[in-house]
């Protein structure tokens, strides 16, 4: 076990492994269910987790943020950018539909927002209307305000 996150939501205890995830009952201490990486490494880490829990922020080997859905192990989106991500934690703005992550002395804000929006107008806006609590859904028209 490499990582360890409280789901205070599901009462879930949420381990990483080079394998993947596993969702533990405590009490009975059993994985309840488990969700495999793409590929075996020792260096995938939970670096944020969703106000709700349904989504996480995975970091692969190789520096990448994946938007990854927990219940259908799913990406909703993989965020690349020439800084490394190496090391550091993402954290959730649901009200402003950000996402915040610390790379190379930086602090980065990714405006979740905007980029469904831009999606959206490309066509390629993810399924799911909502991948976590309080990010709502693209509409045409409407453009993010940020404060």
């Amino acid at each position: 076990m490499s990582d360890a996150h409280w789901l205070s939501e599901s009462g879930e205890l949420l381990t990483t492994d080079a394998k993947g995830l596993s969702f533990w009952t405590p009490g009975k201490w059993t994985i309840d269910r488990r969700l495999a990486w793409p590929e075996t490494a020792t260096t995938w880490q939970v670096r944020g987790l969703a106000p709700d829990h349904r989504t996480a922020w995975i970091q692969p080997p190789g520096g990448s943020l994946r938007l990854l859905d927990l219940v259908s192990n799913t990406d909703y989106a993989i965020l690349e950018q020439p800084l490394s991500f190496a090391g550091n934690d993402a954290c959730f703005d649901t009200i402003d539909q950000r996402v915040f992550t610390a790379a190379d002395g930086a602090v980065l804000m990714w405006s979740l927002a905007e980029l469904r929006y831009e999606l959206a107008d490309l066509g390629l806006d993810w399924a799911d209307e909502h991948p976590a609590q309080g990010f709502a859904p693209a509409v045409r028209g409407q453009r993010f305000d940020p404060r």
